[in-house]
């Protein structure tokens, strides 16, 4: 474990352009690089939420159009946009996550068997798409979490060079 994390702190440092390979940097600047390290993983995590708050809202407006060109009252439609509702507030919003990701499941689990029973036709869309919006988020938040732990794990493995 502890070679990994090593080499993944040299691959760190290689990557920042105020490093140069041959020069020691002391407990301090290890310290300020895996500092500025994890801010750029909040940065990136808040500007994806972006993204993926985005994504979600064309969702619904492109549901939404379709709901209206179509002129259908269909119910599936309705748990499709709640289906994305709910994601994008679990995106967004960290108070009830559990629940809300349960009640999304729950909606995937109607959508699919409504396209494989009901509505073949719709398959993708009822059974691809809601999958596809419940499953981002739970990958979104591993991606960062796992960093997360990563750079606090780096953050153990400091050392000290001494000049001689």
């Amino acid at each position: 474990m502890t070679s990994r994390l090593r080499k993944f702190d040299k691959s760190i440092l290689s990557q920042t352009t105020e490093y140069d390979d041959n020069a020691r940097i002391d407990t301090q600047d290890q310290t300020e690089l895996i500092d500025r390290l994890s801010a750029s993983n909040r940065e990136a995590f808040r500007r994806y939420t972006r993204y993926l708050t985005g994504f979600y809202v064309f969702q619904i407006c492109l549901i939404s159009g379709i709901q209206l060109a179509r002129q259908s009252r269909d119910v599936t439609d309705l748990l499709l946009t709640l289906c994305v509702l709910l994601n994008l507030i679990s995106v967004n919003y960290a108070e009830f996550k559990k629940v809300i990701r349960v009640m999304c499941v729950l909606v995937s689990v109607q959508l699919t068997g409504i396209g494989v029973l009901l509505k073949r036709n719709d398959v993708v869309l009822l059974c691809v798409v809601p999958w596809f919006n419940t499953i981002t988020p739970y990958v979104f938040n591993y991606w960062f979490t796992s960093m997360d732990e990563l750079v606090s794990q780096l953050n153990k493995l400091k050392y000290e060079y001494k000049n001689v």
